[in-house]
């Protein structure tokens, strides 16, 4: 899975889930603990924040709601405005299919712990939501928010409840389920194989009221920047972990791998300052997935991965192990592996 703090959430979302909190009387100190993040991080329509921040305000603001339907209640708030650009565009396409198309291509931009997998069978288009890093324990929250936001909006668009051939949840059926049939029109079905929203054709080639190509054009267009920008920023970090993973022996420096990138090491250096890393930090990462890898390979002695992870010592790859897990690489190596003494006695 990917790290939750290299993925990004558009502000809008946090500063709407700090809104509710006010409302449920959570103070803003109390929902943004442990979160990094100040009233100057939400502001701007522009900004934002990165998923594990989200993750943690969304358990904040949960924890102290005590309203299971705070997901709803999150998704009825969630308006055009919310998504950005990006929601211009999807109230000025042409159909509701057009408009799914449209958020499938740019969704990434505005919450990338996400992804979306359409599959067409027969007259029915299923729509798979998933996440790409660990919600920690949320996604039934998650989702909801985002299955309520979806049937509110629509609803706000064509001016009537919009009513999906299926509303389907992986986790079991809350005690406001019955929310959904009385401000939705729809039953969900709940401990499903996926979460997922199907439409039939009919549906998705209802005509949106408030079409206009000049509008979707431009919002198009902004939003192919905000993709653009987001590859070139938020992929930086992965393209260097992937880059030092597939070349390991010897772990490459940051020269070497400035480099591979066309960049001088200065100039790499102040591109990862904008994620809130540095190569050090990514290097560090890449050690630990790859000390993982190498203690499940039972012939491998510790000294020799504290040799290829380019630590001094053994006795410095044992700190930084212990750092990393709170064990030593001996209890974490798996009980199936070779004893470490009896493998060194073999090879002598």
């Amino acid at each position: 899975m990917a790290r939750a703090e290299n993925s990004i959430i558009s502000s809008n979302y946090a500063s709407l889930l700090l809104r509710m909190a006010r409302a449920y009387g959570i103070s803003e100190q109390e929902a943004l603990q442990n979160t990094g993040l100040g009233p100057v991080h939400l502001e701007g329509s522009s900004t934002n924040i990165n998923g594990l921040q989200f993750i943690r305000l969304v358990k904040n603001t949960y924890s102290m709601a005590n309203n299971s339907a705070m997901p709803v209640h999150y998704g009825l708030h969630i308006s055009i405005a919310t998504h950005g650009m990006l929601g211009f565009g999807l109230l000025s396409s042409a159909t509701i299919g057009d408009a799914f198309d449209l958020a499938l291509r740019f969704y990434k931009t505005i919450f990338s712990i996400l992804t979306i997998d359409k599959e067409v069978e027969n007259n029915t288009t299923r729509f798979i939501f998933d996440y790409e890093v660990d919600l920690q324990g949320i996604e039934p929250i998650v989702t909801e928010g985002i299955f309520s936001g979806l049937l509110s909006i629509s609803r706000f668009v064509m001016g009537y409840p919009v009513v999906p051939h299926s509303l389907c949840f992986q986790h079991a059926k809350p005690e406001h389920a019955h929310l959904y049939s009385e401000v939705f029109d729809v039953t969900p079905k709940f401990k499903c194989q996926n979460n997922e929203i199907i439409l039939d054709q009919e549906t998705l080639n209802l005509a949106l009221p408030a079409y206009d190509p000049q509008t979707r054009k431009m919002a198009e267009q902004q939003c192919e920047a905000a993709l653009q920008t987001m590859e070139d920023m938020y992929s930086l970090p992965e393209k260097i972990k992937q880059l030092i993973k597939s070349n390991p022996r010897p772990l490459p420096s940051l020269t070497q791998v400035a480099e591979s990138f066309n960049m001088h090491p200065r100039t790499l250096g102040r591109r990862l300052k904008n994620y809130d890393t540095c190569f050090k930090d990514l290097l560090d990462e890449v050690r630990e997935d790859l000390a993982m890898k190498y203690l499940a390979d039972p012939k491998m002695l510790i000294d020799e991965i504290a040799y290829l992870l380019d630590y001094q010592d053994t006795t410095s790859f044992y700190r930084a192990f212990k750092r990393w897990t709170g064990a030593s690489p001996g209890q974490y190596r798996p009980k199936t592996a070779i004893n470490e003494q009896s493998l060194k006695a073999a090879r002598s």
